[in-house]
């Protein structure tokens, strides 16, 4: 999650992503662990659409245990669900590294809209570490978990059929 220097989310404060404030600093769990004049920019394309309540659905690590059996597609999907229940959501963001979109584990996650312009400055990255913004509005969010739900009853039923 991204907080403002008075540690408010930037998402409860800013109108858009990318309006001023536009510098995010990121603040971990142990204090310790941030590096010095660690923050982001956000110069997104859609930075000043995302705007309204605003969902930050991402961070996850899996252990290689459990990689391959399907979780990059169910576990986004279950947290915008709980989000927009919870919240009514308008748009969900995510950042990824490019590497994650030429794998094609974002179109796992469900996001069709992938934009680069996430500059994160000063971390154990290095100087400067390009990433990408990845969102959906609610329209798209609600579409993808109808295909989703869908889906997953259709192949109840063939497997069933089948036994």
């Amino acid at each position: 999650m991204f907080y403002n220097q008075e540690l408010t989310p930037v998402l409860q404060f800013s109108t858009n992503l990318a309006t001023p404030p536009e510098k995010w600093y990121t603040v971990p769990v142990y204090p310790i662990a941030r590096w010095p004049e660690e923050c982001a920019f956000c110069n997104a394309p859609s930075g000043r659409r995302i705007s309204g309540m605003v969902c930050y659905s991402g961070g996850a690590w899996y252990h290689p245990d459990y990689r391959g059996r399907g979780l990059a597609s169910i576990i986004p999907r279950l947290s915008r669900t709980i989000a927009y229940s919870r919240w009514n959501t308008d748009f969900t963001i995510s950042v990824v590294e490019p590497v994650l979109v030429d794998k094609g584990v974002v179109a796992r996650y469900g996001y069709t809209r992938v934009e680069e312009g996430i500059d994160w400055l000063n971390s154990f990255r290095g100087h400067m570490f390009n990433i990408c913004l990845i969102w959906m509005d609610r329209t798209e969010f609600l579409n993808d978990l109808v295909t989703q739900l869908t889906e997953s009853v259709e192949y109840r039923h063939q497997v069933s059929a089948r036994m």
